[in-house]
């Protein structure tokens, strides 16, 4: 404790600098709990879940703009039983209740709520970053332990703030030091390039199927010039000839259309872990998909019809 006291006060005494300490920090540092969490007391429910644990100190949640939304934060001497959970999982604990002075009991330890804070939602497309949180009482145990620093104004080098650190500690060791936004960029790297992966395949499919679409029609109005040519001298208008073709190729969409849709619902559920922020359900999504689908096939579909619509029935009979 004394070691950590004096590594803060070096840090605070830089300018603009604010501290906050804590055994584990967002979005991957902290200890990961999974099982049954019970909620004690009357309305109290059991959930099966996986749970983030953070050893926090009072200035934790100010450094990373996490709202207390109910109840207090740690204070000096508060047992080590005393715990801040997320509103996610008191939901889910005491659903519709106030969970203030209530119980999150596991098969190892209970701990007694004394707040309730906002969900951590991180900017990742890996849902399991989104785990809800209990926090306890940062007590600076002698083992690893982190200092989150935030500037007002331009920060110092990490180097700079690793040589504070040991100057106010000689005994201590800076395993790392990194800024926060390199941490976010690292679990994002790989969800990133997966996700353009996947949408430079599909943008590839979608421009083979609009392109074969396009042909295949091409090539059925150049077969069909004959009949197309008898239509117009018996009396078709260059509009209805192309309003036949025009016809013929989006019911050929929209078949395409009906089927994805189909399969995209079947398959929905064996790539639900590769989704983030959108469900199987999702409408905006499933309508600028099809939409966006719908105006390219319309797309395709306009040059063949206009060139129904010119078909020369004098050149065609000198052709006959």
């Amino acid at each position: 404790r004394v070691a950590v006291a004096a590594m803060d006060a070096s840090l605070r005494a830089l300018p603009g600098v604010e501290t906050a300490w804590s055994s584990g920090v967002p979005p991957s540092g902290g200890g990961v709990s999974f099982g049954l969490f019970s909620g004690s007391g009357e309305g109290g429910r059991q959930v099966d879940a996986e749970v983030d644990l953070y050893a926090v100190g009072p200035d934790f949640f100010a450094l990373y703009g996490v709202p207390l939304l109910h109840g207090r934060g740690f204070r000096p001497g508060d047992e080590p039983s005393a715990a801040i959970i997320g509103e996610g999982l008191a939901r889910r604990l005491w659903p519709g209740l106030d969970p203030l002075e209530r119980s999150v009991v596991t098969d190892t330890e209970s701990r007694r709520v004394v707040g309730v804070t906002r969900e951590i939602h991180y900017p990742s497309v890996d849902a399991e970053l989104d785990r809800p949180e209990i926090y306890q009482s940062f007590t600076a145990p002698g083992r690893l332990v982190m200092a989150s620093v935030r500037c007002r104004t331009a920060c110092p080098s990490l180097g700079a703030l690793r040589a504070q650190l040991l100057a106010a500690s000689p005994g201590a060791t800076v395993w790392k030091a990194e800024r926060l936004d390199d941490v976010y960029l690292a679990q994002l790297a790989r969800p990133r390039a997966v996700a353009v992966i996947g949408a430079g395949f599909a943008a590839i499919a979608a421009v083979a199927a609009i392109g074969g679409l396009f042909c295949v029609l091409t090539f059925a109005v150049a077969e069909r010039r004959r009949e197309l040519g008898i239509r117009a001298a018996l009396g078709a208008a260059p509009s209805r000839l192309g309003r036949l073709v025009l016809a013929e190729g989006i019911g050929v969409a929209v078949a395409g259309l009906a089927i994805g849709a189909v399969g995209a619902v079947a398959l929905g559920k064996t790539v639900a872990s590769l989704h983030y922020g959108v469900t199987i359900g999702d409408l905006p999504t499933w309508a600028g998909v099809i939409g966006s689908l719908s105006l390219l096939a319309l797309a395709a579909c306009v040059r063949p019809a206009l060139e129904a619509m010119r078909v020369d029935l004098v050149r065609l009979l000198r052709h006959e």
